[in-house]
């Protein structure tokens, strides 16, 4: 009985985010509740079956029926019968005008069978939506990446995405939406443009929207960099209730950690480009950060003795295929002395 009070609670609201993502205009704020409500695997399903849904209909939708059937269903989408509820149970009203027209009498027809065409229309649609409403929809999909691995991907809505070493997402895409959840890493997006479905990406309480330019976001040197190549992109921190938010520009950075929002800095170049061209750049950077990242590209490892020297901060530029003279490059950067520890692991000792 519980179980079952829960699955019809859970299908409410996907109903709700289906109507409104439909038809109204959706703030930021309401987009990130809504994004918070997918994550949990049965309301994602809900709303994946709602989805399958409105695909199943096919050319039904533009009927007049179909109009009826959506306008149906607005009419209920936002009639609160209780604080923070939701009331809308279309599949209810359209079981019963279902029964309803099967025992409707025969004076209902004209002689020219209009209404009778009507009728069998909004049953069918009514028949089709019930049947398919609980059909999964494909599930996130998972990509990854080893150490000194790199991947490109292109997705279906022609975004493409490039994971450096060490970097795990997950995709998900939807009629009103394009979801992508950066699990550990960095990684590179050039997004699609398309105006009816924003691109987000989260990490954390941290997220990234976008309709379509051209951003990287790094959590290997920070908590949560950002740093945008082409358009613009809002950042924002979710914390408690409370959201701060900066919006970047071409040519723009900036660094959240600690859920604080850094200042907007200038980019050291278009950091796709330059890392497409093999070269990592770092500017005023902690040390234990920019070996965080250099790491994932080798099999050897580098690393800082003690606290003091990794916050050494520092600028530096160099070629990925030349990660394997880091070590002596930093002897002549920093006070420190490259010591070869285990297998494939160097320490660095301040002198």
């Amino acid at each position: 009985m519980y179980k079952r009070m829960l699955q019809s609670m859970r299908a409410k609201r996907a109903r709700h985010w289906f109507i409104k993502l439909h038809n109204e205009a959706v703030t930021g704020d309401e987009l990130y509740a809504f994004n918070r409500w997918l994550e949990a695997e049965p309301n994602a399903l809900a709303y994946q079956q709602l989805e399958r849904t409105w695909q199943a209909l096919g050319a039904l939708r533009e009927t007049k029926e179909g109009e009826l059937l959506t306008r149906h269903a607005n009419s209920g989408a936002h009639s609160p019968q209780g604080a923070g509820t939701v009331q809308l149970n279309p599949w209810y009203r359209w079981r019963h005008a279902y029964a309803a027209m099967a025992k409707a009498p025969a004076r209902w027809v004209n002689s020219s069978g209009t209404s009778a065409a009507a009728l069998v229309s909004c049953a069918c649609i009514a028949v089709v939506l019930f049947i398919v409403a609980f059909k999964p929809d494909a599930p996130w999909t998972e990509y990854s990446t080893a150490a000194a691995e790199t991947r490109e991907l292109t997705i279906a809505d022609g975004s493409h995405i490039i994971l450096t070493p060490q970097t795990r997402i997950k995709v998900q895409l939807g009629n009103h939406s394009r979801n992508v959840q950066l699990l550990s890493g960095h990684a590179f997006f050039d997004v699609a443009n398309d105006a009816g479905r924003p691109f987000s990406v989260a990490f954390k309480q941290y997220s990234v929207l976008v309709t379509g330019t051209v951003f990287g976001v790094n959590t290997k040197t920070h908590d949560f960099k950002v740093s945008v190549d082409e358009g613009q992109v809002a950042v924002r921190v979710h914390q408690q209730g409370n959201k701060m938010q900066q919006n970047l520009n071409q040519g723009q950075s900036i660094t959240a950690s600690d859920n604080q929002l850094g200042d907007i800095q200038p980019t050291a170049g278009n950091q796709l480009t330059l890392w497409k061209s093999g070269i990592l750049v770092y500017r005023d950077t902690p040390l234990r950060q920019i070996l965080a990242e250099t790491n994932s590209y080798t099999l050897e490892k580098v690393f800082a003795s003690n606290t003091k020297l990794g916050d050494t901060k520092i600028s530096l530029s160099i070629n990925i295929s030349e990660l394997g003279e880091l070590p002596a490059m930093l002897e002549e950067l920093l006070p420190v002395k490259a010591v070869k520890s285990d297998y494939r692991k160097v320490v660095l000792i301040a002198r």
